[in-house]
């Protein structure tokens, strides 16, 4: 079963999409796409191209000599087209930073892609033709891409990295805000906890009761990026304490604080969202319209993978 708990905004924290689009299953392939799709590589003299057991097609534009690890998380950029060549979407280098997914995870959309990605390694820049039914289904992308349609998504891995190294760079920006933060507020304590988990005490009373390890604890919150930007507040918040219904980190913060207290949760992914969710397209408009049709969470369109995050919280009461 899914775990969620709804944080303001509509931000669930839930982790993965396994689950999450049980009652769609994929569209038939149309008899004809791979005929068309056959028919585009021998007019455009695509000779190097392989069918996978996935029904779809791909072919190298760059191979670059890394192997392919399966549990690494990759950085890429990605054109989406429609079989006739014409640019749907598009996120390359001039475009800023590339963006992150984990292979064989069920984190990434369309599903096709996250079969696809497992044969890439860095520098590896491929170009995959996918049936309706491993790309978008019955979803209209754009005019220029209606509803089961074929897909071409070319992809440029331009980084891979272990979890490991991941955990490593969250840790020392934890590291970097929490000197910061003493050089300029002096804050009364700072818990680092073995977990990658750091609070930061704003308002400490060490009369006060503890928070219980089981129940209701009412808190207020308000979440931001370690760049500064909000992604949600609220106020009178409830968690069930030991219900395993929010993420790790926020449950194990408030474990280490009192009723009344203030603190700052620098909470790495491994115990917020994780791998989250990712999507080709990434903009805000195609995630809105893969939320509203309940294929992925709404925080898939929120925090991106692999983001650490900071949870301010006031423990209000408890029962």
């Amino acid at each position: 079963m899914n775990k969620l708990c709804v944080l303001a905004a509509g931000v669930w924290l839930l982790m993965g999409l396994a689950g999450c689009k049980d009652k769609d299953e994929p569209l038939p392939l149309p008899e004809d796409q791979d005929l068309t799709i056959q028919n585009y590589l021998v007019e455009n003299e695509i000779d190097s191209a392989t069918k996978s057991d996935q029904d779809f097609y791909y072919f190298p534009v760059v191979e670059g000599n890394a192997i392919p690890n399966s549990s690494n998380i990759i950085s890429f950029y990605y054109t989406v087209k429609n079989i006739d060549g014409v640019v749907v979407a598009s996120h390359t280098a001039s475009s800023g930073e590339p963006i992150k997914a984990q292979r064989d995870t069920k984190t990434i959309y369309p599903p096709g892609l996250d079969e696809a990605l497992q044969i890439l390694g860095t520098g590896d820049s491929y170009v995959f033709i996918f049936p309706s039914h491993k790309a978008y289904g019955a979803l209209e992308v754009s005019g220029d891409l209606p509803a089961n349609s074929i897909a071409i998504i070319e992809i440029e891995v331009v980084a891979e990295e272990s979890t490991n190294q991941i955990r490593q760079k969250e840790l020392q920006l934890i590291n970097n805000y929490i000197s910061d933060f003493e050089i300029s507020n002096n804050p009364d304590t700072v818990i680092n906890l073995g977990s990658g988990l750091s609070i930061i005490k704003t308002k400490r009373d060490k009369q006060a009761a503890e928070v219980p390890s089981s129940g209701t604890v009412a808190i207020n919150w308000a979440g931001k990026f370690f760049s500064g930007d909000s992604f949600g507040s609220e106020s009178g918040f409830e968690v069930n304490m030991g219900a395993d219904e929010v993420i790790t980190g926020l449950e194990a913060g408030l474990n280490n604080m009192r009723l009344g207290e203030e603190a700052q949760l620098l909470i790495p992914s491994e115990m917020a969202y994780g791998a989250s969710v990712q999507t080709v397209p990434h903009s805000a408009g195609f995630q809105d319209l893969l939320i509203e049709k309940q294929i992925i969470p709404d925080y898939g369109a929120v925090i991106p993978p692999y983001t650490p995050l900071i949870f301010v919280v006031t423990v209000v009461e408890y029962q």
